[in-house]
Order: C-alpha cells, then structure tokens, then sequence
C-alpha cells in the first residue's frame, strides 16, 4: 500500500526520482540514519532507463557501473544494455522495501519554519532535507532554428523509445543536429536501417578517448574518481558527455556519414548550415540534449542555463538541506553516470547531515 504523508509530520528525507540517481541517493540516506520517501512521477522504479532504446549500451564498463547494493548489471558483454540496467533498478527497488509514491510530481518547493514545504500533486509534504535525483531525459531540448521544414522533425528520445522497425525507412535522407552521444547512436541506427545521413556540429568532431586495457584502463578510472575541485581548471570537466562512439567517428572518417557544419535554419525541403549550403534531407532529427527537470524550483533557488540548481559539489549554498545528484561534472568525471551516483550520494548526503 502506498504511503501518505501527513502534513503535519516532518519527514527527515525526501529524494524525488527513482532513477539510478534517486536510489543512490535513498541508500545513502539510510546508510546515514534516514529512512528516505521518494516521489516519481513515473509508474515505477527505473527513471529515464524505462523510456530508452532496450538495446542501447552504456557508455563505460559493465564493472564500472555500480548500483547502491554493490552489484553490477547482470548480463553478457563489455558494456550493459539499458534493459539490463533497468532490471537491476527495479530489483534494487523493490528489494529495498522504500516508502514511494509514483505518480506523483512537485510542484514547488519554499522554505518554511526551518524547514522546506515541497507542494505536491499528493498534497504538501514538510522535510528537513531533499535530494533532487530528477534527471534530465523529462525535458528534450530542442533550437529555435529559423524556418519552416516540410518534412517530420523529432528528437533523438522519440526515435529511441520508437519500435526498431518504425524508427527509419531505407533510402531516405536523415538529418540530424548534434554530434554527441545521442547524435552519434542514432546516426549508427539510421546507417545501418539504410539511410543516407548527415550529421551538423557547431564545432569540430570530437574524437573518442583511446580503448584502454588492463592497468592503463585501471588508472583511468582511477583518475576519473579524483574531485575536479581540486584539478586546474577542473580538469576540463563540463557538464558535455565527451563523444564515446568509435563507430560513429569511423563512420565520419570513412564518409559514410556526412559531417557538415552548424545547422543555422529550416528551408522547406532542408536544412541550411553555416559553411556548408542547404542540405536536402527527408527527415530532421534533433540530438541536442536535454535540460534539467527542476522546473519546480525556479522562485526558491538560482537555476542555472541548463535548468540544474546552482550548487557547490552537489549541495545547494541558498537553501540549507538542498542537494541534487546526478549532473554531470558534479564532482568528479564519474558524476553524470551510472559510474559515479553511488559515490557522489554518499559525499552530498555527508554534508546534509
């Protein structure tokens, strides 16, 4: 059954997402004395993992990829597929017995009495701490291109919840903006249903860091722990997952994907790039991120360009009790990724006391 708060109460803990962040968070909470209520808007336990493309791999290693209880997705392969992951979560889930409310969204978010009243669609919920574990696969983004396109347009996200054989049709010409790591999985999908694809960058094709193995992977990953606070510069941290596809960038080399310049407008029958002239196309797809589901905290907090609340190694320096988990370069070059949730929750939760 599920549970209800009452308005009266003060709850110790709120994480909302039930995600791979979300969890991450609820068991560092209980490892820490609270005993966590998480809302979702969703129907269960996964997040984003739910909605993607049941065969899309994740970016690093299977033995990377830790889940709060210390186990990895079960599965065959280098790498875990999103099914394999969401198995995993909803395991982790409902093993764990939380009090969850699905189906359920905040609405707003305001300090009161040393506290923080969270509005909800279930009623006002009082707590002394939220984590907010929201993702960002809620919100697609899409640029404000000039012009008008006489052919479908879509975001990358529609094209990956889409059944294999509805997501393209031999022969036709797709068009897709954006050459990260949305841009260059749905570029390999389109490649090899068939179609004729050119792919448009603002800048320069990234290259995929070099395949590691053995202690040189190891020091890497090791690496990839240390702070970026403590790095000049950060490291070079930011908040843009670097290109992993070594597919997509050989298929680039290779000419069988177009690389062209930044797409600048929508011209009827195409689209009209920066350097390289209008380019024909029978469909537009859009790989340009996502922002941050947050929306319900704009008014309470500072919200930076991509929607995430400003904070300071995951911890919000305007409202006292407030931490997110789950940005990327939040603290460490694992932040952002089913590799680094578990440890960026136990650091944020540590400083929430």
């Amino acid at each position: 059954m599920p549970f209800v708060a009452s308005y009266h109460g003060v709850e110790r803990l709120v994480v909302i997402g039930a995600g791979a962040a979300g969890l991450a968070a609820a068991a560092a909470g209980r490892r820490h004395g609270f005993e966590p209520l998480i809302l979702d808007r969703g129907p269960g336990f996964g997040g984003a993992w739910a909605e993607m493309a049941p065969d899309m791999l994740c970016l690093s290693s299977r033995r990377h990829d830790v889940f709060p209880d210390g186990t990895v997705p079960a599965g065959l392969g280098e790498h875990a597929t999103a099914t394999e992951v969401l198995a995993g979560l909803q395991r982790i889930g409902i093993d764990g017995g939380y009090r969850v409310h699905f189906g359920t969204t905040v609405l707003g978010l305001r300090r009161e009495s040393g506290a923080m009243l969270l509005e909800t669609t279930i009623g006002p919920l009082r707590t002394r701490r939220v984590v907010v574990a929201t993702g960002e696969w809620g919100r697609p983004y899409l640029p404000e291109l000039p012009g008008c396109f006489e052919g479908p347009m879509q975001h990358s996200r529609e094209v990956a919840a889409a059944e294999a054989s509805r997501r393209f049709q031999p022969g036709e010409h797709v068009f897709i903006v954006g050459a990260g790591n949305s841009g260059s999985e749905v570029s390999l999908r389109a490649l090899a249903a068939g179609c004729h694809v050119t792919v448009s960058s603002r800048g320069p094709l990234q290259r995929p860091p070099l395949l590691l193995d053995g202690p040189l992977e190891g020091l890497r990953f090791w690496a990839s722990g240390v702070r970026v606070a403590l790095l000049p510069g950060r490291g070079g941290c930011r908040d843009v997952t670097p290109l992993a596809s070594h597919g997509f960038y050989d298929a680039v080399r290779d000419g069988r994907i177009t690389w062209v310049s930044e797409a600048v407008a929508l011209e009827g029958q195409g689209v009209k790039t920066r350097s390289d002239g209008t380019i024909r196309c029978d469909r537009v797809i859009f790989a340009t991120g996502f922002r941050r589901d947050c929306a319900f905290l704009a008014g309470a907090c500072t919200l930076d360009a991509r929607g995430a609340p400003v904070h300071g190694e995951g911890v919000s320096p305007e409202i006292p009790g407030l931490a997110v988990v789950g940005l990327p370069c939040m603290r460490t070059r694992r932040s952002g990724f089913l590799r680094g949730f578990v440890d960026d929750a136990m650091a944020v939760m540590r400083r929430i006391q």
